[in-house]
């Protein structure tokens, strides 16, 4: 959402109107937006209107009783035996999370309600249409208001990714304690929430307090598997290829449209001007540019998996390694929920960078990228760059099995021979990035123009629906 932020200031028609949680934030719109700045809406209205920000102020929940109970819990310690306290504090807990989605979600809806009828709102864009709380309140806001509301999806989403790291989980099985009664009954009364594995485990999409909440709200969504399945009325995705996978994971195709987007418009900018990030990134990081050089963005921790952070420091030490024995030079990008003290010591001692640049800003500049089963592929193979894809953990995803050209190594072994041919070749480097090429119109229209598709979409809608109001109340007027 920052990002697309961003990229709406080459665009006049939109105005931004940032929400967020931060009520320490100065009353204006940020002028210099990071990746991590925590947007929970944006709404979009003509550039004829002045420009201002608008943000949320809510003060943490009270939750008084709850607290009573945590604080008594040393004293029944003794009185009730450790396995029944373990239940209370249990019970205590998630009753305390649901009382908070409730009242979230329904200040958000008020305070959406009351923000939204001040000014000419031409639409509602949120990161996505599934979240408890108060994405899911605002939307609700602006359905009542009949205001369009769109999602821009940045990563690649799918189904099968959520089913992975949710199976494990006995929360998230229907037909295993604890709250089994309430997943049962969601199962019966909203199939579309629950998918059966082949194995046939029953798994949902949403923690029972979680469901309770949303059917408390009144703001359910009908199919959360992917987002577009809940109440927006858009979903831009970068290209073709994601459009076709959202639509068989259940999104009404109406609702989807491939449009590129902020994140590929900048990386288009940065892939104009390669010879002269490639010579700021070497100045900065002291790099020979004569030699071929590998990003690799590290996988951030995998919980479904119980990876320690210290085996996942010795995964990321081992495959800088294979990398570094290939003869390339390295940098490291982080995830964005990754932090640098975690890897720091391990890469100084490999003499290996950490970039201080987010992906997008430094990727058009490699001339490899290593990475685990990312979104961030579909960048490397839009800028023609032989990629690497390290499955070692087995995950199997079939998102980028179509891809002529694609390295992806199931087996941690063959990772270090798979470099070493691809960095000591550099014919056969552009022979692949030539083949990427050839396909990257069906991963996403790369113009630098997606926002302004996305913006044009947007005030498509919005006079579509203003006009059907406008229809809809004179009709009313007729009548009486």
């Amino acid at each position: 959402m920052a990002v697309f932020a961003q990229e709406l200031r080459c665009d006049a028609r939109l105005v931004p109107v940032l929400a967020t949680s931060n009520a320490n934030v100065a009353d204006r719109f940020p002028t210099d937006m990071s990746e991590g700045f925590e947007a929970i809406w944006i709404g979009a209205r003509p550039a004829t209107r002045s420009v201002r920000a608008l943000f949320r102020s809510d003060e943490p929940l009270s939750l008084r009783a709850v607290r009573i109970v945590h604080v008594g819990l040393d004293r029944l310690w003794h009185a009730m035996g450790k396995a029944m306290l373990a239940g209370i504090e249990r019970i205590s807990v998630e009753c305390a999370n649901l009382i908070e989605m409730v009242v979230e979600t329904r200040r958000a809806r008020a305070w959406g309600l009351r923000v939204l009828l001040e000014d000419d709102y031409a639409a509602v864009v949120v990161p996505a249409d599934r979240v408890v709380g108060a994405e899911l309140g605002i939307i609700d806001a602006a359905k009542r208001l009949s205001l369009p509301v769109a999602v821009i999806s940045h990563g690649v989403v799918n189904a099968e990714a959520v089913v992975l790291r949710r199976k494990h989980d006995p929360l998230y099985d229907i037909d295993r304690k604890p709250w089994r009664a309430i997943k049962q009954f969601m199962a019966r009364l909203h199939p579309a929430q629950v998918k059966t594995l082949p194995e046939g485990k029953r798994i949902g999409y949403y923690l029972p307090e979680e469901y309770v909440a949303l059917r408390w709200t009144g703001t359910l969504p009908a199919m959360p598997w992917m987002i577009g399945g809940g109440p927006s009325d858009l979903v831009f995705v970068i290209g073709e290829a994601d459009r076709q996978r959202f639509v068989e994971d259940g999104v009404p195709s109406r609702k989807v449209i491939p449009a590129g987007g902020p994140q590929v418009d900048r990386l288009w900018r940065k892939a104009q001007r390669r010879r002269q990030l490639r010579a700021d990134l070497a100045q900065k990081y002291g790099l020979d540019q004569d030699a071929a050089w590998a990003i690799y963005s590290l996988r951030p921790r995998v919980p479904i998996l119980n990876a320690s952070l210290e085996k996942n420091r010795e995964d990321v030490r081992s495959v800088v390694e294979d990398i570094l024995h290939s003869g390339a030079k390295v940098l490291v990008s982080l995830h964005p929920r990754g932090r640098r003290s975690d890897y720091e010591d391990v890469l100084a001692d490999l003499e290996v960078p950490i970039l201080e640049e987010p992906l997008v800003d430094a990727l058009p500049g490699a001339d490899l990228f290593v990475t685990y089963l990312s979104s961030t592929v579909r960048w490397s193979l839009l800028l023609g760059m032989p990629t690497v894809v390290s499955d070692h953990y087995g995950f199997n995803y079939t998102l980028y099995d179509e891809i002529d050209g694609l390295n992806i190594v199931r087996k941690r072994e063959a990772l270090r021979p798979t470099l070493q041919r691809l960095v000591g070749d550099p014919a056969a480097r552009r022979a692949i990035g030539k083949r990427l090429l050839r396909q990257a119109e069906r991963i996403a229209t790369f113009d630098g123009k997606g926002t302004s598709r996305i913006v044009d979409a947007i005030l498509e809608r919005a006079d579509a629906e203003e006009a059907a109001s406008t229809a809809d109340a004179r009709g009313r007027c007729q009548a009486r």
